[in-house]
Formats: C-alpha cells, sequence, structure tokens
C-alpha cells in the first residue's frame, strides 16, 4: 500500500494488491459491476465508499484486473496507493493488520481494517 518495492528501496512495484483470481473473481464482480475495456483487456469497475467525519460521504473508483500470463492464477486491485481510504492503515502494533473489504446491503463497497 506504500508503492514500495519489498526487494530494492526505489519502489516502482507494490503498486496492486493481489488476489487468487478463482475463489476472489466471482465476489469482485459483485463488488465492482462496471466492465470497462482498457488497453484490450476486461477489467472490473466500481466505488470504495466512505463516510468523511467532517463533511459528506467519500468515494473513489477501484479497478479489479484479470490475471496476466506473468501472473496467470492472481487478479489484482490495481494501483491501490491512489486510493486515498487505503493510503495510510493503521499501525499493526506488532501484530498483523488485516483489509477487509465488504459488499453492504447498500450495495456500497466499504473497507475496514482489524489488527490480530
Amino acid at each position: 500500500m506504500e508503492a514500495r518495492s519489498n526487494v530494492t528501496a526505489r519502489g516502482g512495484g507494490a503498486r496492486d494488491l493481489r488476489f487468487p483470481d478463482v475463489p476472489f473473481r466471482p465476489v469482485f464482480e459483485r463488488m465492482f459491476p462496471e466492465v470497462a475495456n482498457v488497453h484490450g483487456r476486461p477489467i472490473r469497475r466500481g466505488h470504495l465508499v466512505w463516510d468523511n467525519a467532517n463533511g459528506p460521504r467519500q468515494a473513489q473508483v477501484v479497478e479489479y484486473w484479470p490475471p496476466t500470463g506473468a501472473r496467470p492464477i492472481e487478479g489484482r486491485l490495481a494501483r491501490i496507493h491512489e486510493i486515498e481510504l487505503l493510503r495510510d492503515p493503521p499501525d499493526p502494533g506488532g501484530g498483523y493488520l488485516i483489509l477487509m473489504l465488504v459488499l453492504d446491503d447498500a450495495n456500497d463497497v466499504r473497507a475496514f481494517y482489524m489488527r490480530l
């Protein structure tokens, strides 16, 4: 989420959040219902929604990309470092930090963090 490579300090990598495509694609198809064609590839788009404590509801476009030839079993949420709500995750406090994406009963996709 920091757009920082885990191999070098120069960055350039780690800008997508990857998931095993087979079990997650049906879930993301419900969460991100719009289909768009980008560079000849079908991707899914939707909105991540959150309530701003000092103002109106916020929303930002999120994209789910299918696997590529280089990573044939991994789909990905693209450019997570650009998604405002995901840019500054809380400190896990020495444990694990889990990101939960939830499709609520109003069909809004929301993000929550949980510490373990």
